[in-house]
């Protein structure tokens, strides 16, 4: 697959054949499920022009799906989660910010790495591990010059310490040398008989079938795992159990790079090639298939080997964390993916957008750019570009190729630490809606960045709007794109931003918090240096997470009070607002068994409510101890004389109870703080329990 053409010519190590389409009366598309090599060829249409596309696979079954609705792509997207799956609720660590270099790191670097992002201020929830932890390339081993048993037990509980995690490579190639166990049990396995009915495959064959194809890797000399066999992934699976790779534990992620499969051309690893496509599988029923028939969907089989590896591990109890570089129709049932190694340009930003927009409308939902671009230098501009979109991108990661220094963002220039940290603590604030966001793309399948017609279906000027985007339903963002104006900068350190407000509805900066002017076409903006161009949808609440400055990682802050916003949509004779907050555990499975809950904020310009908005069945016992400690509501034209705190007047005997407030009349905001309000305490569904109430 490559990117947009004109663009950038570098190749994408994923294939999802899928076309959508939209217009005022209909939303139609075609998924075409064929992992051979194929070809789609479109024709750009204008409105009310045809649009004619053709698909040539090298070859396969015909296997397509043609699916539509009327006028709403959401129900589209649900048709399309109902054939390939939908994302399971990601681990809530994984929400926070990355951080990884492709280098030769060892055990005493990540815990000095530990030290200085918690020394310089810096949150960070996961540190990433590429394929140099491994002694001599062997995935599943330590380099135990540089990771010996009792560094490795100290770097863990160091980082426990500070509530992060890891993320460890394991790629598909395996080093063809007698010395490293895979290898050698795998060839014993080659070819055996499991039983009267199934025979043992571990790696990939040559053309002939007759033995394992060798190649060049990472790891020098190299076979592949043949994830087409169900011994193969049954091995594969056992691989990350503490009893084989030692000194790893349910902390470590893991991260299945180089799975297209890759394959280099000459020893020297300059040049990827993919693998030879007259290479044979070999299934359990010992049927021989070319590998030109299964290369596009070869790094989703390896991902879902991973996956259920990790569950394997865990006993099924923890959620796993996996990034997939290479991906297919159904990825999204097993983690998250990689959207292609990106550069330190300008155009890059922009192309993230494009691609992450497409990846979600196909059903990819969880999925990043590598920030501030993997390959090259990227100068300050660049730098808070990247990061200021990072923090919209369902997986936030900052990755750089070998040989980039300096990467950290403590080492920055005082202008890009400062936007880095605003941008990293923004991500943290805003990580309850996130999560509220998978959870409803769990039963739904909606992408977490949008189009603005899945909101906007029938407003055709959001036809053609690819430059910005919906975060979940409530959230707009226009950012920071291209080459900086050096005028704007010496005027004022502004950026000048294009961006469409639909004026069907209202709209506040979410940094000024003041109502934004609407217009009936795209107009300019000019941005501050330390924000983004982000608007709230008026009759939006949002749950904010007060994450305190001492905080080191999401894990550490997730039980912390939480702040609602309410933005009033005024369009109407009654202010409005409402949204949702879910909590679970976070990490483990129990959601799966009902320990969860969903609620549902109300505004009518008087009183706020809260409401259970899933079954009764569903109870996560510490949302009675999850604390709504403040609220601020915008879009107030006058002071109240005071705020009563209904929920505590529930009690018997206790009289009215007034709230601490204050009004500003500036951004006519009424800001409330010491309310003490729990999440759900014995909430039932469908059932209306009044928080706060105003009197005007």
């Amino acid at each position: 697959m490559h990117s947009e053409e004109g663009k950038n010519s570098e190749p994408l190590y994923g294939s999802v054949p899928y076309i959508m389409g939209h217009s005022h009366a209909i939303d139609a598309s075609i998924a075409w499920m064929n992992s051979a090599e194929t070809f789609v060829f479109l024709n750009h249409a204008h409105h009310g022009d045809k649009t004619n596309s053709a698909f040539i696979s090298e070859g396969n079954a015909l296997e397509f799906y043609l699916m539509g609705a009327e006028g709403n792509p959401k129900k589209l997207q649900k048709k399309l989660s109902e054939l390939t799956g939908y994302t399971p609720m990601p681990p809530m660590h994984s929400l926070g910010y990355h951080f990884s270099k492709w280098e030769d790191n060892s055990a005493h670097q990540i815990v000095e790495r530990n030290h200085d992002f918690t020394k310089f201020g810096f949150p960070v929830d996961v540190f990433w591990f590429d394929s140099e932890y491994a002694q001599d390339y062997q995935y599943g081993e330590f380099d135990h010059s540089r990771f010996s048993q009792d560094d490795v037990m100290h770097m863990n509980e160091a980082v426990h310490d500070s509530g992060r995690r890891f993320v460890i490579a394991a790629d598909p190639h395996i080093r063809a040398s007698n010395d490293y166990f895979m290898y050698k049990e795998g060839l014993a396995k080659q070819g055996k008989l499991v039983d009267d009915h199934h025979i043992s495959n571990l790696f990939v064959r040559d053309p002939a079938a007759k033995k394992a194809y060798e190649g060049e890797s990472r790891a020098g000399k190299s076979v592949w795992v043949d994830f087409l066999n169900e011994s193969a992934c049954d091995y594969w699976k056992d691989l990350f159990h503490p009893s084989v790779f030692k000194g790893t534990n349910y902390m470590y992620g893991i991260w299945n790079d180089m799975n297209e499969p890759s394959v280099y051309k000459t020893p020297k690893h300059e040049v990827q090639q993919g693998m030879p496509q007259n290479n044979t599988h070999m299934t359990a029923d010992g049927d021989i298939l070319q590998h030109r028939w299964i290369h596009n969907a070869y790094g989703a089989l390896q991902q879902r080997a991973t996956f259920q590896g990790l569950l394997r591990r865990d006993r099924g109890q923890q959620r796993p964390f996996l990034l997939s570089r290479s991906f297919f129709f159904g990825s999204q049932r097993y983690g998250t993916v990689a959207a292609g190694s990106n550069h330190a340009k300008f155009e890059d930003v922009e192309l993230s957008v494009n691609m992450l927009l497409s990846l979600g409308v196909s059903g990819i939902v969880n999925a990043g750019h590598d920030v501030p671009g993997y390959h090259g230098v990227p100068e300050d501009d660049l730098f808070v570009q990247f990061y200021q979109l990072g923090v919209y991108y369902p997986f936030f990661r900052a990755n750089s190729e070998k040989g980039s220094s300096m990467r950290e963002p403590w080492l920055q220039s005082p202008r890009v630490q400062r936007a880095a940290l605003a941008a990293i603590k923004q991500r943290y604030a805003q990580s309850h809606y996130l999560y509220n966001l998978f959870f409803e793309s769990s039963r739904t399948g909606l992408p977490i960045i949008r189009p603005m017609w899945y909101e906007f279906p029938q407003d055709e000027t959001t036809f053609d709007l690819n430059h910005q985007f919906m975060f979940g339903p409530q959230i707009l963002v226009s950012p920071k794109i291209g080459h900086p104006c050096v005028e704007n900068a010496i005027a004022g350190a502004t950026t000048e931003i294009e961006v469409y407000l639909p004026p069907t509805s209202q709209w506040y900066d979410i940094y000024s918090k003041l109502e934004v002017d609407t217009h009936d076409d795209i107009h300019r903006m000019h941005i501050a240096d330390s924000e983004q161009g982000t608007f709230v949808r008026g009759g939006s609440i949002l749950p904010v997470l007060n994450f305190a400055d001492s905080r080191e990682s999401l894990l550490q802050a997730i039980e912390d009070p939480i702040r609602l916003e309410i933005y009033a949509n005024t369009m109407n004779e009654h202010p409005v607002a409402s949204g949702h907050l879910y909590l679970d555990d976070g990490e483990n499975h129990n959601n799966r068994h009902h320990e969860r809950t969903q609620v549902r904020y109300n505004y009518d310009g008087k009183v706020i409510s809260v409401t259970k908005s899933i079954h009764d069945e569903n109870l996560y016992s510490k949302a009675a101890t999850k604390i709504i400690d403040e609220v601020m509501v915008f879009g107030v034209d006058k002071a109240p004389k005071r705020v009563l705190n209904r929920f505590a007047m529930q009690a018997k005997l206790q009289g009215d109870v007034e709230v601490h407030h204050v009004y500003v009349e500036s951004t006519k905001m009424v800001h409330l703080w010491h309310l003490r309000l729990p999440v759900d305490e014995g909430l039932f569904h469908n059932h209306t329990v009044d928080l706060l109430e105003f009197e005007f």
